[in-house]
């Protein structure tokens, strides 16, 4: 585990000594739907901008309807207390406030009413803060449409209604403030106004946007005063930015230099202007400038450098470190006496963290209402001892005795009627109200306890939550609300929703509808997938709000959890308050997955790369709480793995950016459901095992490589050119799965094949979401994307023309959100994107498949094929050959824009035309690919290239000129690994 926690005050003493008076700037903005928060990024000259903590939110917004944190402006005040507001909702009349000494600790947060006296005003949009030094007074300044209140302007019809004006109120203390007055009240739509002072001739200058939509001008203007309480002239500059769309203008002097930095929304990536003559004339210097991928509206201020090393040494990870390796513990398993032996081996073998009370529950709280933490600040007290750090777990899958018995409706019930009983784990319904309030009381008291203890460096809630299917009767009351939430009470809405009109099933009431039986044949599909929905939720609102519990103590620790990479579940990333995600993987239990006769010895070669590539974009952060050390107790078959194992894993999940490696356990048990599943050391105690050998292995490995490290960004300019996104959500694969409509179809299958090309490419890789930003990738695949709408359609439009590449295949977009066809042509919704009409689609056989052509080879198929007629201004790049629609297009390309889209319609046998199809789109983007055989895999991160041999021979890999050997050779046995510098 890296350094988490490195106190303030020690922080702010060694580096003042260095930067004490000198410059730097940072920039509060926020990413995608900005439900995560609080981002920074710093730079020395204006220019180059880094994201801090590693890209991760410093504070989740917990104010407003929609508890967004749009538009974050950040103000310091003379006494060094840093001030900011923020925009809570797309239609609040309030705007929010918090406040922090060191922007990391930041007080309650608040909502300012500043329009609540207004009952029409629309929203409170882009607050901007800026402090008057003359009268010591802050303003703060946004924009509202009030309708009927000023003179109409021609608007479009997306922005119908939408005519802002710029309101301010003043406050000296951010506790009372003055009436809400109009600031700025020119004769056009003006939004995102920012003021900055200019540092050598005093006059303030205000970039304002006008707004007006038709015709649209979306540019920047500029204004100036000497007082800001004379107000500013209403008569602006001509625009200062180009015929792009800008906004959020956020200006910073630099020297005498004034940027204007700003969002060119409309090509997805933020650019600047600059003027040397203090805003008389402007230049674009978009081309100079670099930012965090993603960024959004913020604003850019001055600190002294010290703020900003105090913020970078600050942040939980450390780039110097690479990664940390820990180890589970359960003291209350073992004698007393044993435990320092255990933490003073721990600690001899390199492990730098461990892992307390995943499953003490019934020791922690032995009876209801009393608490016994006593025995746990022992434990804390000896892992400190010997330098290690703790992350403290809730223990929520194991609830005591006491509780069952007591309280027998908090357990879970199957569909088949069962009730879950005490004895195992994970028995308690998340949908219970009460299990929920006993849970929150001892956490509560938890981290009342340790929130505030150095040693703690951070919380795993609950262990592998998973999605439950859950009969309780809670359980169904909280579908019900579910749906009357969704469906604004309105029955109706739900029955139109799911086809109830189909085999009678409408309902009159939403106190009729039950929980969907999911194994009773023909049980309307609708109503599952809401279902799911809902299971989902139920499982992300329980880790919410335990996350959100703990960070009401916790000072300077980090909350996660210990997903199973279930990605169908839908729940993985759902939990917006964890600070970051992490998963448990385990290799080697006798699924055969592997390459070769053993290879079920070494495990499937993709299984931690698709973790890693999974949860690395949820927040840009991840590690692995749980990862095999040897044989396991629960598998069908549980193999020894293959000498080398062990370590070929650590080293995967590093390759993919991981913070820290953790394995469950340190010691093999001698009772209970797990017996047989290997520790660090085995049932002696003391005897290091094999596996534990291969992490000691590791760790010093690591120890090693950080004298060669680099920032975790460095990494070859040919290897980022071929970045690619995979578009996931796990609701395509709910739908799909309850209407195969072809025995063979397997959704995971076929996302595999475009994800195991993309690696034999050397590609890094994104599993993203649909709110992430597609133009930070050249390519974007969607594979068999089947529920979409216009949103989505627009917006892979839009990708494309700007200039994205975007991959669609067979099945994508062909249902709703809810799961019903269109009433249009089968297929349709994606015709102006793609340029293809469906005439139909086709399912073979799997004993007689059909085959298709590509530049004269033939590919075998049978689960699905879309027979298609595709546009003139489109290349058919495969045909089918054998049946009786024979030479009708299946692959099509099209240049629309500046991009291209992709549309494969049908989904071979081995994946072999999916991989042909990359290469040749890969070839004709001039994008550089590898061509690594299946079982070896290359990731790049802090200035090294990993490569991973799972394959069942040796691989002889070509280094890259000037490239140094740091472990291993480039010939890579099996289980082997290379690293090299670059």
């Amino acid at each position: 585990m890296k350094k988490v926690v490195v106190w303030m005050a020690l922080s702010l003493c060694s580096v003042m000594t260095i930067f004490a008076g000198e410059t730097a700037y940072l920039f509060s903005y926020f990413i995608n739907g900005s439900k995560d928060g609080l981002h920074l990024a710093y730079s020395y000259d204006g220019l180059n901008w880094m994201p801090l903590n590693g890209g991760r939110s410093y504070l989740t917004p917990s104010v407003g309807k929609d508890k967004l944190m749009r538009d974050p402006s950040i103000c310091q005040a003379p006494d060094g207390t840093f001030h900011m507001v923020w925009t809570s909702s797309w239609t609040d009349r309030i705007i929010g406030y918090a406040s922090s000494r060191d922007l990391i600790h930041w007080s309650e947060q608040q909502a300012i009413p500043v329009m609540m006296h207004e009952p029409t005003a629309h929203n409170c949009w882009a607050p901007e803060l800026f402090y008057d030094e003359p009268s010591q007074t802050y303003y703060i300044f946004w924009a509202t449409t009030i309708p009927g209140r000023h003179k109409e302007i021609p608007t479009s019809e997306s922005e119908k209604g939408l005519n802002h004006r710029i309101y301010y109120v003043t406050t000296k203390d951010f506790r009372t403030f003055s009436k809400t007055k109009m600031f700025f009240n020119p004769d056009f739509s003006v939004i995102d106004a920012a003021i900055v002072k200019d540092p050598k001739v005093g006059d303030l200058i205000m970039i304002v946007k006008n707004e007006n939509s038709n015709p649209p001008e979306k540019n920047l203007r500029v204004t100036r005063t000497k007082k800001i309480e004379k107000g500013f002239p209403t008569k602006v500059s001509a625009p200062i930015t180009g015929k792009y769309w800008a906004e959020g203008p956020a200006p910073l002097f630099v020297g005498d230099t004034l940027y204007v930095y700003f969002d060119k929304y409309r090509d997805h990536r933020y650019g600047a202007v600059r003027s040397l003559d203090h805003g008389e004339t402007w230049e674009d210097v978009s081309d100079q400038v670099s930012f965090p991928r993603g960024i959004r509206h913020g604003t850019a201020f001055a600190v002294d450098a010290s703020v900003v090393e105090a913020l970078k040494e600050n942040s939980w990870f450390n780039d110097k470190d690479l990664t940390r390796t820990g180890v589970y513990y359960y003291p209350e398993h073992w004698n007393e006496s044993q435990w320092e032996r255990d933490f003073k081996k721990m600690h001899d073998l390199g492990f730098e963290f461990t892992h307390f009370a995943e499953f003490a529950w019934a020791q922690l709280e032995p009876e209801e209402g009393r608490y016994d933490f006593t025995w746990l600040d022992r434990a804390v007290a000896l892992a400190a001892k010997y330098d290690l750090k703790v992350i403290m777990c809730t223990s929520t899958a194991t609830p005591p005795v006491w509780m069952s018995r007591k309280y027998p409706e908090i357990l879970l019930k199957n569909e088949d009627g069962t009730v879950l009983d005490h004895g195992a784990r994970q028995h308690a319904s998340f949908a219970s109200p009460l299990y929920r309030e006993l849970s929150y009381k001892m956490i509560e008291k938890l981290a009342q306890h340790y929130g505030n203890d150095p040693r703690v460096i951070g919380w795993q809630l609950d262990n592998e939550p998973a999605v439950q299917f859950d009969y309780n009767p809670k359980a169904e009351l909280a579908f019900r609300d579910f749906l009357r939430s969704k469906y604004n009470n309105d029955i109706q809405l739900l029955n139109n929703a799911w086809g109830t009109a189909f085999w009678s099933e409408a309902y009159s009431s939403f106190d009729e509808i039950t929980l969907p039986k999911r194994a009773q044949m023909f049980m309307n599909h609708h109503q599952i997938l809401d279902y799911r929905r809902f299971a989902a939720t139920q499982t992300n609102d329980f880790l919410n709000e335990q996350c959100l519990l703990i960070k009401k103590y916790a000072k300077n620790q980090w909350v996660t959890t210990n997903y199973i990479p279930n990605y169908d579940e839908g729940h993985i990333g759902g939990s917006p308050a964890l600070d970051f995600q992490s998963y448990t993987r385990y290799m080697v239990y006798g699924d055969n997955e592997g390459i070769g006769r053993r290879g079920y010895r070494v495990g499937n070669p993709l299984r931690i790369a698709w973790a890693n590539d999974f949860f690395r974009p949820i927040q840009g952060t991840y590690g692995v709480m749980e990862l095999q050390p040897g044989q396991v107790n629960w598998g069908s078959i549980n193999p020894q793995p293959l000498p080398g194992a062990v370590r070929l894993w650590l080293w995967s999940v590093f390759a993919g950016g991981s913070d820290f490696i953790c394995t469950y356990r340190y010691r093999q048990p001698l009772y209970g459901t797990e017996q047989y599943h290997y520790g660090i050391v085995g049932t002696d105690g003391v005897t290091v095992t094999p596996g534990g050998k291969e992490y000691e292995t590791f760790i010093k490995e690591i120890r090693e490589l950080r004298k060669h490290y680099a920032p975790r960004e460095a990494k070859p300019a040919d290897y980022l050119a071929r970045r690619t996104a995979i578009l996931f959500n796990p609701e395509n694969s709910w739908s799909i799965e309850r209407q195969k409509q072809n025995r063979t179809w397997d959704t995971f299958a076929h996302i595999e094949k475009y994800y195991r090309t993309l690696k034999s490419f050397g590609a890094p890789v994104d599993f993203i979401s649909e709110a992430k930003n597609l133009s930070d990738y050249p390519v974007v695949i969607a594979p068999a994307y089947q529920l979409a709408d216009k949103e989505l359609v627009d917006k892979w439009t839009a990708y494309v023309k700007n200039g994205g590449n975007l991959v669609l295949t067979c099945r994508t977009a062909q249902k709703d959100r809810y799961g019903r066809l269109p009433e249009a042509p089968f297929g349709s919704m994606i015709t102006p994107l793609t340029g293809n009409e469906m005439n139909f689609y086709d399912l073979l056989l799997p004993e007689d498949p059909g085959t298709v052509v590509m530049n004269g080879k033939e590919y075998a198929w049978n689960t699905w094929g879309e027979i298609l007629n595709p546009p003139t201004d489109a290349q058919v790049w495969a045909t089918y050959t054998n049946e009786f629609y024979e030479g009708s297009p299946a692959v099509t390309f099209r240049k629309l824009g500046k991009g291209t889209i992709t549309y494969v319609g049908v989904d071979s046998h081995n994946g072999v035309l999916e991989k042909d199809i990359l290469k040749k789109l890969y070839v004709q983007l001039n994008i550089p690919v590898m061509d690594l055989p299946y079982g070896v895999t290359m990731e790049y991160r802090n200035g090294f290239g990993i490569v991973l041999n799972y394959s069942d021979r040796p691989y002889t890999f070509d280094l890259p000129k000037g490239s140094k050997v740091l472990i291993g050779t480039p010939e890579i046995p099996t289980a082997g690994v290379l690293v090299f510098s670059i």
